[in-house]
């Protein structure tokens, strides 16, 4: 597959992933909420990536919620989700994982602020 980019265009590219990455790993580390073994080790954040939805996402939640088809825990957790996310509808924010051993973490940061938005925890023990 041929790309059509330039050198320029790859290194601009490049830059914009590494400036993503500090923001999301600056953000990470100053989460109070954050449990302390991932702040501390926020270096090792992985999957970085631009993420943005639209009301369709919501309205997916919504229905989610309502059916709880993975049960009441779930869409508790889907509630959460939609609150924390709902006044970022179309802007542009940084999606990343974290995971330590068993431990699996979703987290949204938005870019400008820096901030973590959102974050949620998988234990992938069982």
């Amino acid at each position: 597959m041929q790309d059509d980019r330039t050198e320029s265009e790859w290194c601009m590219h490049r830059e914009m992933c590494e400036e993503l990455r500090a923001i999301c790993v600056e953000a990470v580390g100053q989460c109070d909420e954050m449990d302390p073994k991932v702040r501390e080790n926020k270096n090792a954040v992985g999957l970085i990536e631009p993420s943005r939805f639209d009301e369709s996402y919501l309205d997916f939640l919504n229905g989610q919620i309502e059916l709880a088809p993975r049960g009441p825990e779930w869409a508790a957790r889907l509630k959460v989700r939609k609150k924390n996310l709902s006044p970022y509808v179309n802007r542009e924010l940084a999606y990343c994982r974290f995971r330590f051993g068993a431990e699996d973490y979703s987290i949204y940061v938005e870019p400008i602020s820096g901030k973590v938005i959102h974050w949620e925890h998988y234990d992938n023990s069982h």
